[in-house]
C-alpha cells in the first residue's frame, strides 16, 4: 500500500512539522484499522516540489521510512532503477561499466541498509502495535550518500550520452 502526500510549497519551506503531521495522520489511520492494515506494506511518500529541502527534513524522512521525492534528487528506488538500466546498456569491455558496477553495487547496499517503510516500523502483533526502530544507523550518513550517488549517476549518465552513437 503506499500512502502519498503531495506538497506544492514554493515560497515557504517544508518542515518538520508538515513531515510529522504526515506521519501522525498515517498513524491516526493505521491505528483505527489496524487488523484490516496489518498484513500491508505500507510506504509513505511525500512529494514535493521544493528544491531547497534541508537536509534536517531528508534525514527526518529516513528515519521514520518516508521517501521524500524531490526535484533534485532520485529516491533511492528510482537511482537503483536508472543506474541498473544504464549498467545494462554498457558493453562489458567499456571503462565506464565498472564505475556504473560498482555504483550499482552501493546504490544496492544503501538499500539494504536504508529502504525500510512505515510497516517495518509499526507492527501489530499480538493485538497491539509495537513500534520497531529501525537501529541508529545515521541518516546523515545516507542523505550524504543519495547525493554522492545522484551525481555519480548523472556524470556517468552525462559521459555515456556525449559519446558518438554509431
Amino acid at each position: 500500500m503506499h500512502v502519498f502526500e503531495l506538497k506544492h510549497y514554493e515560497e515557504s519551506e517544508l518542515s518538520k512539522e508538515i513531515v510529522f503531521t504526515f506521519l501522525g495522520k498515517v498513524l491516526d489511520f493505521y491505528l483505527k484499522n489496524v487488523e484490516t492494515l496489518a498484513d500491508f506494506r505500507i510506504e509513505l511518500y511525500l512529494v514535493t516540489v521544493a528544491e531547497d529541502v534541508d537536509d534536517s527534513i531528508r534525514k527526518l524522512c529516513i528515519t521514520y521510512g518516508i521517501r521524500l521525492v524531490e526535484p533534485s534528487r532520485k529516491t533511492l528506488t528510482v537511482l537503483d532503477a536508472f543506474v541498473r538500466d544504464l549498467h545494462s546498456k554498457l558493453p562489458e569491455e567499456d571503462e565506464l561499466n565498472q564505475e556504473v558496477s560498482k555504483l550499482v553495487e552501493n546504490v544496492a547496499q544503501l538499500i539494504d541498509q536504508y529502504n525500510y517503510c512505515f510497516s517495518d516500523i509499526f507492527r501489530y502483533r499480538d493485538k497491539k502495535v509495537q513500534i520497531d526502530m529501525p537501529p541508529p544507523l545515521g541518516p546523515s550518513y545516507a542523505v550524504d550518500k543519495i547525493w554522492e550517488f545522484n551525481s555519480s549517476f548523472e556524470v556517468a549518465l552525462g559521459r555515456w550520452k556525449s559519446r558518438p552513437r554509431n
